[in-house]
């Protein structure tokens, strides 16, 4: 059995300028438009799968029924319902046709060798969907869930350099809802080069804000997430939290809340 403790790194820092602003359509109207691919494109480990979203356009529209071909199945091999396995390193593009033939959607797939392969390190985006509920987060994901509980879901790590992921629900502040994402933990293998790959991969993704206590904490472009990386000796393993900034402050007074959580896997 193995014991979890996921502990937030939440930062207070400079302002945060956020606008959430939705389109809406005014004619309501259902006729679809075209489909695509969540992602424009995906990574994958060779021998590990990732499932790959299709969505309509416009979104209040019906996703006809689809077939998925792979360009090369010598690198990567899709199922009926866009589950993709990664057979060698390479690229393919996977498309996506309705069955009537009128509707097609295109991305590309990487699939690397992993850890000490000699592959590039990366990892996906997991869906920064704070304040959202576990179908959201369901519907966004293209990892395998392997675990569900009222209080987390746990994805599956895609490539040979994520262990899993999990996304947690509440928390003990009353910032959210026991149903809302509150957080996000990334674990990675730890390798000898795992710090500095990561370090560098992060570098290029994100804006570096500061080290505190440990953690290189990082945002991003909208300032509206926050990352934390570093190594929890505890399960030998490093971790990238995501958290949402949740006051107005400058940098000197970037401050850290941390909490644990318990969770049996």
């Amino acid at each position: 059995m193995k014991v979890k403790i996921s502990v937030i790194l939440m930062v207070l820092f400079v302002a945060l300028a956020m606008s959430c602003n939705k389109d809406k359509n005014s004619g309501g109207g259902t006729s679809l438009e075209k489909i695509k691919f969540e992602k424009s494109s995906y990574s994958v480990a060779v021998d590990k799968t990732i499932n790959l979203k299709v969505v309509p356009v416009p979104s209040d529209a019906t996703l006809p029924e689809l077939t998925f071909e792979s360009d090369d199945e010598d690198i990567a091999e899709v199922d009926s319902k866009g589950k993709v396995k990664g057979i060698e390193e390479g690229e393919v593009t996977i498309t996506a046709t309705s069955k009537d033939g009128k509707f097609k959607a295109e991305c590309t797939v990487k699939v690397t060798t992993g850890g000490g392969g000699g592959g590039d390190f990366s990892f996906e985006e997991p869906c920064l969907l704070f304040g959202k509920k576990a179908k959201a987060i369901k519907d966004c994901e293209s990892r395998e869930l392997i675990k569900e509980h009222a209080e987390y879901l746990n994805y599956a790590g895609e490539n040979d350099f994520v262990d899993d992921v999990w996304y947690y629900f509440g928390d003990e502040d009353g910032l959210y809802a026991d149903d809302e994402l509150s957080e996000i933990d990334l674990f990675l293998f730890d390798s000898p080069d795992t710090e500095k790959d990561a370090m560098a991969f992060l570098n290029d993704k994100y804006t570096y804000l500061q080290k505190y206590q440990g953690f290189e904490v990082f945002t991003n472009d909208e300032k509206t997430v926050l990352i934390g990386f570093g190594y929890v000796s505890d399960f030998e393993e490093w971790v990238v939290f995501f958290v949402e900034p949740q006051e107005e402050k400058t940098i000197p007074d970037l401050k850290i809340l941390t909490r644990s959580k318990m969770i049996k896997k």
